[in-house]
């Protein structure tokens, strides 16, 4: 509850003393660093494991909390070039869908993901991709193949061996 309360205090001053914080940078054990700008992010929280990193995109990250080394806010990426920078992203399409679902997952780390699809409820519904990503992994998910999926809302989960990544999919 402290961090927390310190991470609130943090935002609420860098806004009120108008520095222009452009990016928030999470260093993980590993030596890898993820960089999201200010502007896309909607919320942090912190639990007694995790942060949970909501992006204004619907788009959900989550870190164990003993793989983050480090997290700042930087005005600029000010990054060391030995140190590799994680870039991930996650397209989900189309969104809302009556069938066919895309799903692309692109990072410039390879290594061994999981991506699954779940119901509101946490409820696995469906392992699509168990394997190693190389650059790009895509899949197809068909939502209405065994009409064991009804029309709601689905959340589309990508698992790598330092954090998971969520995105909402809507099923008519």
């Amino acid at each position: 509850m402290k961090t927390k309360n310190i991470w609130l205090l943090a935002l609420t001053l860098l806004s009120a003393l108008g520095v222009q914080a452009q990016n928030l940078v999470v260093t993980l054990t590993n030596s890898n660093t993820e960089t999201f700008a200010v502007a896309d992010i909607q919320s942090i929280k912190f639990g007694t494991e995790s942060m949970i990193l909501n992006e204004l995109d619907g788009t959900v990250n989550t870190w164990d909390i003993n793989d983050i080394q480090n997290y700042a806010f930087d005005g600029v990426a000010n990054i060391h070039e030995s140190t590799t920078i994680a870039t991930d992203e996650l397209n989900v399409f189309p969104n809302p869908s009556s069938g066919l679902v895309h799903i692309n997952y692109t990072s410039n780390l390879s290594g061994k993901i999981t991506i699954a699809v779940y119901d509101i409820n946490g409820r696995l519904n469906e392992e699509l991709f168990d394997g190693v990503n190389q650059e790009t992994t895509t899949v197809t998910w068909s939502a209405k193949a065994n009409n064991m999926v009804q029309a709601g809302k689905y959340l589309v989960k990508i698992t790598t061996p330092n954090k998971a990544i969520t995105k909402p999919i809507i099923i008519q």
